[in-house]
Order: structure tokens, then C-alpha cells, then sequence
């Protein structure tokens, strides 16, 4: 990407504008400065018809250009448009949801599909959602938590019951306090059973049923990794679990 005539500044220009006018006098400079805006506002105006522009040309425009050199100018071409867009006054999420709605409402550009214009807030809105949808427990999982939960304050409600039974002196046995104790006391035992039972079948279904596959079909390969990698492979069944 170095210097050629055929581009958006003059080879003078360019010139002129790396010595930063050094060689001419207020008023040429003036007159020169003046110049460059016009060929950059009319190069910018020139963009509109290279958004439709062929893949297969714009392949071509850089098919000889060293990546690293290519890599430098489009970097350079980013900050020049960020720097107009601070001068202008916009913001760049509105100027990329701009940009977004001209993609999808015009049909004759090609590869749309691979370009990217999210902010950097959509993306973290979009990583925070597949992260929330990874993370996310299952129905059973629910259902599992939910056991342990009102598990817990079954238990806390029974040692409360029993801790008031103990402070008075009254039995567990023939008083208000018998009926009480029992039926959270058969609560608690549901959520445990229940949270057990769930959390059996879970293992079973993805650890000790496809641990058995894995042996039928590769019993070297398990045999081995569970050797000499015991570890590893009790902590792969524990996470699963």
C-alpha cells in the first residue's frame, strides 16, 4: 500500500502532508489543505458505490497486497472514520445501527452475511446470553434445587420445633408440638429422597451409562485413560455429576 498516483491524495499531497506543509507558505498551504478535503469528501462520497461493489473485485483489489501492509491500512482507514465520526458528532452505536439497517435493506450486496456490525454492547449482550443459556439448569435440575431448598428450611423449621420442645420440656409424643415435627419431618424426608432420586438417575443417564458404552466400545482406550490418568478421569465424572 505505498505511494501510487492513482489514489485518493495526489502523490504532492501526500508528500506535503508527511513534511506537514513545510515547504510552502500560509496561503498555499491554505489553498492545498482545501484541495485534500475536497478529494477526501468526494472519496467518501464514492464509497456508496463500492458497497455493492463485486466480492470478486474486491478480492482482486487485495490479492497481491502483503496481509501485515493490508492489515496496517485498513486499521488506519478504521481510525481516520472513527476520527470523522468524533468530528461529526455521532455516536458509533448509531452509526453501525446506520450501517446495519442499509445492509439489510439493501439486497444487491454481496457476502452480507459475513459482515459484522454489532456494537460492543450487543456483543456482550449475546455472550452474556449464550452464557446464561449454557449455565442455564434444566427442568430436572429445577426440580432438584428446588428439593434442597425446601429441604433446608424443612430442617431449620424441625430444629426450631425441636429446639422449643427441649427449652419447655415437652415431648415429641402426645403434644401440639408431635404433629408439627412429624409432618415437616416427612417433608424433609421427601425433598431427600426425591433430590436423591433425581440426582441418581442424572448420574446414571451421563456418567455410568455412557462410562459403560465408552468400555464396550473402546475398553482399551478407557482402561488405559483410567489408568494413567485416574485423576483426570474422577474429575470429569464429578463435574458431570
Amino acid at each position: 500500500m505505498g505511494d501510487r498516483t492513482a489514489s485518493l491524495l495526489t502523490k504532492t499531497q501526500r508528500r506535503r502532508i508527511r513534511n506537514e506543509f513545510a515547504d510552502l507558505d500560509e496561503e498555499k498551504t491554505f489553498r492545498d489543505q482545501q484541495r485534500i478535503r475536497s478529494r477526501v469528501r468526494s472519496g467518501l462520497s464514492d464509497f456508496s458505490l463500492l458497497v455493492a461493489y463485486p466480492d470478486r473485485q474486491l478480492a482482486l483489489l487485495v490479492e497481491d497486497e502483503d496481509p501485515q501492509s493490508l492489515c496496517d491500512a485498513l486499521a488506519d482507514t478504521t481510525i481516520v472514520v472513527e476520527r470523522l465520526r468524533a468530528q461529526c458528532g455521532l455516536e458509533r452505536a448509531e452509526l453501525l445501527e446506520t450501517a446495519h439497517d442499509r445492509v439489510g435493506q439493501a439486497d444487491d450486496i454481496p457476502g452480507r452475511d459475513e459482515i459484522d456490525l454489532r456494537t460492543v454492547s450487543e456483543i456482550r449482550r449475546e455472550i452474556e446470553a449464550e452464557h446464561t443459556a449454557e449455565n442455564e439448569p434444566g427442568r430436572w435440575d429445577r426440580r432438584a434445587n428446588g428439593l434442597v431448598k425446601l429441604g433446608t428450611w424443612t430442617f431449620v423449621c424441625m430444629l426450631l420445633v425441636y429446639a422449643v420442645c427441649m427449652l419447655f420440656g415437652f415431648s415429641l409424643r402426645g403434644t401440639p408440638f408431635s404433629l408439627p415435627y412429624w409432618g415437616l419431618l416427612s417433608i424433609f424426608v421427601f425433598c431427600a429422597t426425591g433430590w436423591l432420586a433425581i440426582v441418581a438417575t442424572q448420574a446414571l443417564k451421563h456418567t455410568v451409562i455412557p462410562t459403560i458404552v465408552g468400555l464396550c466400545t473402546h475398553p482399551r482406550e478407557q482402561i488405559a485413560n483410567a489408568i494413567i490418568h485416574p485423576w483426570s478421569a474422577i474429575r470429569s465424572s464429578w463435574e458431570e455429576l
